[in-house]
């Protein structure tokens, strides 16, 4: 079935004419945005750390500092209902031998963002992913956001943000 003949079928079913001039267009905007929203389903995220992790020196690897990332923005899509989720990213580690560029942060967070997902396992993912591929001491991963879901929806928290975390390795120092 195409895109074009499920939105049809889904307009009439909400009661509403799919041949009207304001809903003509929209099944292929509605799958542009789609296949966008999800592209990440479809690549590898190993892809995008490949020439971004560097190493440290033997001074540095001996007193590593503390790096954090603050206020990254993301957009993802909810796979209970299909509606968007938004808002920002931290992500704190403690380097063992390697680092990342800090260009290249925000690009995985958006990659692995633009699945069918719940929060809670977008913010292990990320953490998961730079646990892989950085092997750092430690890792802390902060998603705050917002679910259009919820605030559509109405109810007591229906303008709260959710705020999920995720942490590997020793955390003394976080």
């Amino acid at each position: 079935m195409t895109f074009d003949t499920a939105l049809h079928h889904m307009f009439r079913a909400l009661g509403d004419d799919p041949t009207r001039e304001g809903l003509r267009p929209t099944s292929q905007r509605f799958e542009k945005l789609l296949r966008h929203m999800t592209e990440g389903q479809r690549q590898d995220v190993a892809e995008l750390f490949k020439g971004a992790v560097l190493p440290l020196s033997a001074a540095e690897q001996a007193n590593p500092l503390e790096i954090c990332f603050e206020a990254i923005p993301f957009a993802a899509l909810c796979e209970h209902y299909l509606m968007p989720f938004y808002g920002t990213c931290m992500v704190r580690y403690t380097p063992d031998h390697f680092i990342i560029g800090a260009g290249r942060v925000g690009k995985i967070i958006d990659h692995l963002a633009r699945r069918l997902q719940l929060q809670e396992g977008l913010t292990h993912d990320i953490a998961q992913a730079f646990w892989t591929h950085l092997q750092p001491k430690n890792i802390e991963v902060i998603l705050t956001a917002e679910h259009m879901c919820v605030r559509l929806m109405g109810g007591a928290c229906s303008t709260g943000a959710l705020r999920t975390v995720a942490r590997y390795g020793t955390t003394d120092s976080l």
